[in-house]
């Protein structure tokens, strides 16, 4: 081997979306490595897109492939910009299963969907169940397979917002110290530094989270109609599949797999979640 030749670039996998990273900038560099440290599949073969960031004026500036896709104010910036592009791109190449704005978590070989906005918990749960022994896949975007019904996720970083901070105090230790110190409002930890990590695995429930004050831990079987708009209001690019797309989610809603998480404490809800174990009863058509 040339002891003057490049280094083979780490190769990305982000469900399908391959790429490599060129970072001219030191933490920023390290920080975006450990943030997408689970979608590395090694060096093997070229990958196929480049995402490169390069300081230019007073600004930082994100290409991928040479053509120029945003500019970022600080590093911090930068490194969430490159975060959604890469998962638009993921999101972009879906092109046969279900794409939701849910987390994913492996329990007992069946994965527990939790569907949900923004803000509606889905990190904090899928956190709260792999100090549980159970495993993430991701917990933003999720697919669904609508032949076998297998999931897959994006296995990005887990990112537990500032409000989820009191309830996974331990996970703090986990977040890389070049992380924290570019991002300072969330916690951005690595999947397998919790536990390990699935790559895909049969659906079992889909548990859409609802915070009831007051309220013991439940999980509610959903009706085919409120099935199907929740469904809906999570699932990425309705509108440019509606057909398939909804066949799918209708499918889904009469399968009987979908629940209400309804819940008050988040130990009661994981504890809840982590039991389920035989099969739950489900609606017919």
């Amino acid at each position: 081997m040339n002891p003057l030749s490049a280094p083979a670039p780490t190769v990305h996998d982000a469900l399908g979306h391959r790429f490599e990273l060129d970072i001219d900038h030191d933490v920023l560099q390290s920080a975006a490595s450990d943030v997408l440290r689970c979608l590395r599949v090694g060096t093997d073969g070229a990958p196929a897109h480049r995402y490169r960031i390069a300081k230019q004026g007073a600004h930082l500036h994100l290409e991928r492939d040479g053509v120029p896709l945003a500019r970022a104010d600080d590093a911090c910036h930068a490194l969430r910009l490159l975060l959604w592009h890469v998962t638009d791109a993921a999101m972009a190449g879906v092109h046969d299963g279900l794409a939701l704005h849910a987390a994913a978590v492996d329990v007992g070989g069946e994965v527990v969907v939790l569907p949900g906005a923004s803000g509606a918990g889905k990190s904090t749960l899928a956190a709260g169940m792999a100090l549980r022994g159970a495993s993430v896949l991701g917990d933003e975007l999720t697919v669904i397979d609508p032949g076998d019904l297998t999931v897959r996720s994006l296995a990005r970083a887990l990112c537990l917002k500032r409000g989820s901070w009191p309830l996974l105090p331990d996970l703090r230790g986990l977040v890389h110290p070049d992380v924290a110190a570019l991002v300072d409002d969330e916690w951005l930890v690595p999947l397998d530094r919790i536990g390990p990590v699935t790559a895909s695995a049969p659906v079992g429930i889909i548990a859409f989270p609802l915070r009831v004050p007051g309220s013991a831990a439940r999980l509610d079987l959903l009706g085919r109609n409120r099935a199907v708009r929740l469904l809906a209001a999570a699932t990425f690019r309705l509108r440019e599949r509606p057909a398939a797309t909804l066949g799918m989610i209708d499918a889904l809603a009469r399968d009987g797999r979908c629940h209400l998480l309804v819940h008050d404490d988040l130990d009661d809800a994981c504890d809840l979640l982590s039991a389920v174990g035989s099969p739950l009863p489900r609606l017919t058509a």
